[in-house]
């Protein structure tokens, strides 16, 4: 179904690109879809006759893991040796700006602030807004955001409404509105972009629950390339782990 082949395929960018973060070559990806295709058969080996894949079922294996290992070459060669030494470089950063502790009750702004603004300096970008979730996990609070210094008090968004930022609440992947300017209010609820042209937005998602989400602006109105939100995800994945 379209929702399997949609996990399947988040699954397999995440696995390739923890294998991109360890340092791992593209032989070494390639030589691991090679393994299985040999260990997989082999399970096959000692059961009943009537059990054992027939031919077709067995070519339908290899065929994707075939195709696999070439989405492997296409994925490995969009990221030069210079984007993961700068993407390692900016999460030794992350390492280094991360708080020791959040005490309960206390502002997060502080702690915070330094993070988010290095993810928008990470990725090129004017400003960046977080919101993490209250207790009951609905309402989505800003706790830190690049251009003022206190979030306006009060102001909040619905994780599961309409508005952009629900949107990304709900989605798997990162989320992009190439035109921030001029929509309507409920669009943009919840939101302080004065300037952004461009939002990319994605969910803090740490052991299957909703922590919270990050929206990036830029000043233009522009498509964001795939490198630029695999780059996000890794920023916002290291994030959501120092939260947690």
């Amino acid at each position: 179904t379209p929702e399997r082949l949609e996990t399947r395929a988040r699954l397999e960018e995440a696995h390739i690109n923890l294998r991109l973060r360890v340092g791992a070559t593209q032989e070494d990806a390639t030589d691991e879809y090679a393994l299985l295709g040999r260990l997989i058969p082999q399970l096959w080996e000692d059961v009943r006759p009537e059990r054992k894949p027939d031919a077709a079922d067995l070519q339908g294996l290899f065929q994707q893991l075939e195709e696999a290992m070439d989405h492997v070459v296409v994925l490995f060669s969009g990221d030069s040796l210079e984007d993961r030494q700068r993407e390692k470089r900016f999460l030794r950063q992350l390492d280094a700006l991360a708080p020791r502790s959040l005490e309960p009750g206390a502002d997060p702004q502080g702690p915070l602030k330094p993070l988010v603004e290095l993810i928008v300096r990470a990725l090129g970008a004017s400003g960046a807004e977080l919101f993490l979730v209250d207790a009951g996990g609905r309402r989505m609070v800003p706790v830190a955001h690049t251009e003022h210094r206190v979030p306006p008090p009060g102001r909040w968004v619905d994780s599961r409404g309409p508005s952009f930022l629900g949107r990304v609440a709900r989605s798997e992947e990162p989320r992009v509105l190439t035109q921030g300017r001029g929509l309507e209010d409920a669009a943009l609820d919840g939101l302080h972009v004065p300037g952004w042209g461009t939002l990319l937005g994605l969910r803090l998602w740490p052991h299957g629950d909703l922590r919270g989400v990050l929206c990036v602006g830029f000043a233009e109105a522009r498509p964001v390339p795939p490198r630029a939100k695999r780059f996000l995800e890794t920023l916002v994945e290291y994030l959501a782990g120092i939260l947690d």
